[in-house]
């Protein structure tokens, strides 16, 4: 059937946004982790850890929204 069919489409894309939403969500983990436990003299490197982590919080509440209006 191929992409032309419009179910397979949409099971593909479903697919490429779970994709997205993992990857995003395993960023916000990891910088989650290391902002616990990276205890570090420089405040610069905490600071870019608090940043990834605040911006990937945000990133992975954005597409469940969008994804519910037609």
């Amino acid at each position: 059937m191929g992409l032309g069919d419009g179910v397979t489409q949409n099971f593909f894309i479903l697919s490429i946004s779970d994709g997205v939403f993992a990857s995003v969500a395993l960023i916000n983990s990891v910088a989650y982790i290391l902002q616990k436990t990276v205890i570090c003299e420089a405040a610069g490197i905490e600071l870019e850890i608090q940043r990834v982590y605040w911006g990937s919080f945000f990133a992975v509440t954005f597409p469940p929204f969008h994804s519910t209006y037609p």
